[in-house]
């Protein structure tokens, strides 16, 4: 994920730099088709490296605060190009690409420096799986322990049964949390057969296909929107319109990016903790349509801004729940594929939307005048309808990100502390397997193992464990290690929801 956000950035810079010295139109076309346009992965690599950093319950949180400071940062854009365009005659667009090109490196050096390194699925299964197999080889032959606790005294050999018995309750509640930590992370990643999904396999899944039309459809309408007020807004009063100037105009919108920006930083955090991302996208969408039949209806530019604000933050708060519900939807490994499908089809909805609104709504007040001025605002509010009854059609689980229940007290952790969680599990094991080859000692005794299960606490290990190995009572401490299994196995689904 780092790696192609960082090729994105990469493209970006090119692009913007390449598109400076373009003199034929054909070329600039071209430069901006492939380079900016194909290049420009940020959108589908945006979706799960939320997840991967904030979890099932605050990536609708974090990618938020890009959306809403992405607001903000494109009321400038346009200001910079209009000012530095045509600085250098020969090449009027030099400056402004230069400028691009100096953000994306900018952001290169940032996500570089600051955005951890995500290891990738497969590995992390890789290293599960074999640590798995090697509790399991350590449960099943305890015959290097057994030998040196034969050679040992009565109450020597007493308490090395104890600790033998609870260090093999431990490895295998072990085992156990470590499947159960690897179904949550990849049960939506394998068939019924165990085997990887195919790419059309993980596409026509459910919820996916529904999600990819809502998707695709939002950015149908959210650039139809930005594309058909200002024609609105402009037109002369005789056929419905505000006949605002350029200047009113501009410094509406301007407002309403601010209050869109401010609100996606800040409301959709709370929006979405407070519904979930199914009832967020569902009130999200009532919003626009009450608002969108309210729209042609208005004579007031100040009217005008509090309706842009409100149905630029409501579409805002739509895209975010789309984006986030895909990530919970499909497994770990497969969503940069699905959030790619999806920006897809949405970049050919933002591409129809303007276009198509746009000659709508002239046909409609060329051929039925000041009556049909409402015709595209009331068509918009129809396909948001449709879209509220497309998300209450998700499953409720999308609000879960998992699907399994997960314990809310356990802590975030960022995939790096993972990582360091994996190697102090390998050095454990390594300790393990040095205690019980080491034929001078009389096995493991009740406080190496006490010691050990402390030392992986969240693998099952408890006070009682420890009380009841401590006075040598076997039976006490197996049923200590299982009693405590359902809890460390929540404990790990909460970590691996955290991780992915």
């Amino acid at each position: 994920l780092k790696l192609g956000m960082a090729l994105a950035m990469i493209s970006l810079a090119s692009g913007s730099l390449l598109f400076g010295f373009c003199t034929g139109a054909a070329i600039a076309i071209s430069v901006r088709f492939v380079l900016i346009g194909m290049g420009n992965g940020f959108l589908t690599f945006l979706g799960p490296i939320s997840m991967e950093l904030g979890g099932a319950e605050r990536q609708a949180e974090i990618t938020g605060l890009v959306f809403g400071f992405g607001k903000i940062a494109q009321l400038m854009g346009p200001a910079i190009g209009g000012w530095t365009y045509g600085v250098i005659e020969s090449s009027p667009a030099m400056v402004p690409g230069l400028v691009g090109c100096f953000i994306a490196i900018f952001a290169l050096g940032t996500l570089i420096f600051w955005l951890p390194n995500f290891r990738p699925e497969g590995e992390r299964r890789a290293r599960k799986a074999a640590k798995a197999a090697r509790n399991a080889s350590y449960s099943a032959n305890p015959s290097t322990s057994s030998s040196s606790i034969n050679a040992c005294s009565s109450n020597s050999v007493s308490n090395s049964s104890i600790g033998t018995s609870a260090n093999t309750n431990a490895n295998a509640n072990a085992n156990t949390n470590e499947e159960y930590e690897s179904e949550v992370t990849s049960s939506e990643e394998e068939g019924g057969d165990g085997k990887p999904k195919g790419f059309f396999q993980v596409i026509c899944a459910w919820p996916v296909p529904l999600l990819v039309l809502l998707r695709s459809t939002q950015g149908f309408l959210t650039f139809a929107f930005f594309e058909v007020v200002p024609l609105w807004a402009i037109s002369s009063k005789d056929v419905g319109g505000l006949a605002l100037g350029q200047e009113v105009l501009g410094t509406i919108f301007a407002c309403s990016a601010v209050i869109a920006g401010v609100f996606m930083s800040v409301g959709i955090k709370l929006c979405t903790q407070r519904f979930g991302l199914r009832m967020s996208a569902a009130w999200g969408n009532i919003v626009c349509v009450g608002l969108y039949v309210l729209l042609p209806f208005l004579t007031n530019a100040w009217f005008l801004l509090v309706l842009h604000g409100a149905i630029n933050s409501a579409c805002g708060l739509v895209g975010v729940s789309y984006i986030a519900s895909i990530n919970a939807a499909v497994g770990k490994g497969d969503r940069a594929k699905v959030n790619g499908v999806c920006v897809t089809m949405e970049s050919l909805g933002k591409g129809i939307g303007p276009a198509s609104i746009a000659i709508a709504f002239a046909y409609s007040l060329q051929h039925w005048g000041y009556a049909g001025h409402g015709a595209v605002f009331f068509f918009m509010a129809f396909l948001h309808l449709l879209l509220f009854a497309g998300s209450l059609l998700l499953p409720q689980d999308i609000d879960s990100g998992v699907r399994k229940p997960t314990d809310e007290a356990s802590p975030k952790k960022l995939p790096q502390q993972d990582e360091e969680e994996d190697d102090e599990d390998e050095e454990d094991e390594e300790e393990g397997r040095g205690r019980r080859g080491g034929g001078g000692n009389a096995g493991v005794g009740a406080a190496d193992v006490e010691a050990g299960l402390e030392k992986k606490g969240d693998r099952g290990a408890t006070s009682s464990q420890s009380s009841a190995t401590a006075r040598g009572d076997t039976g006490a401490a197996s049923a200590a290690v299982m009693k405590t299994g359902p809890a460390a196995a929540a404990a790990a689904a909460a970590a691996a929801a955290a991780a992915a």
